[in-house]
């Protein structure tokens, strides 16, 4: 299973700094004329980067925010604080921070199951 609750790399961080900057760059460009709509959404098209999760994220071009690819569908979220959304692991385990309890939980396909809690107990014997 995957490692969970680490911090973020700091390259990665300095990355997301980075295309914010050069997002504010491209938006300054558009609207003074220098960009057409169609460069503009080129280049932002180039400003995504791939976290430790495999989660996907781009700037969104109309907004500015942020958003990740959760495995379904793009949603806005801060990539600063990526450590508490949920991912999908290598062995295609769905995995999300319980809001209450602040501990990692997966889906089995039928429930969210919170591994720390599991005991294991061994089979009773005849």
């Amino acid at each position: 299973m995957a490692t969970i609750g680490h911090r973020p790399e700091k390259q990665k961080i300095m990355q997301i700094s980075h295309f914010e900057d050069r997002y504010a760059e491209l938006r300054q460009a558009l609207e003074a004329g220098q960009l057409s709509l169609d460069e503009f959404q080129a280049a932002i098209d180039e400003l995504r980067t791939r976290d430790d999760y495999g989660r996907y994220w781009m700037i969104g071009a109309e907004t500015g925010e942020w958003y990740y690819f959760d495995g379904v569908e793009w949603a806005q979220a801060d990539p600063h604080k990526a450590d508490s959304l949920p991912f999908v692991d290598e062995n295609g385990t769905y995995w999300m921070l319980g809001k209450e309890t602040s501990q990692w939980y997966y889906y089995d396909g039928e429930n969210w199951v919170n591994p720390e809690a599991q005991t294991d107990a061994e089979p009773a014997q005849d």
